[in-house]
């Protein structure tokens, strides 16, 4: 519905801001109910507002190879996820959990 009334772009431009925020914010986490609720609820939000319109958005340039372009842009996601695992550890493991936050709120 957000993406209709307002753009793709404007759309993923603020999940960005909002999961970025929420990263950030983590930082400053003294319990896990904050942390779930910032990093988890926040940042889940954010990467559904960038998530999702990347989603709808093959289906507006693509007709006859649509299901092979879906495909190809949701791997995206796993190949993603696949690589930042490895780093995210690395960065644990040299900065800290807070610091690492800190580092991943930035990339967003």
């Amino acid at each position: 519905a957000l993406t209709n009334r307002y753009g793709f772009r404007i759309v993923t431009v603020c999940g960005s801001l909002i999961s970025a925020s929420a990263f950030a914010l983590s930082y400053f986490a003294q319990s896990a109910f904050y942390l779930h609720m910032v990093y988890g609820v926040l940042g889940g939000i954010g990467f559904c507002f960038i998530y999702m319109p990347s989603v709808i958005i093959v289906g507006y340039y693509f007709e006859k190879w649509r299901p092979l372009a879906t495909g190809i842009a949701l791997c995206g996601s796993g190949v993603g996820t696949f690589i930042l695992a490895p780093i995210s550890t690395h960065l644990i493991e040299e900065y800290g959990w807070r610091n690492a936050l800190l580092i991943q709120a930035g990339k967003d």
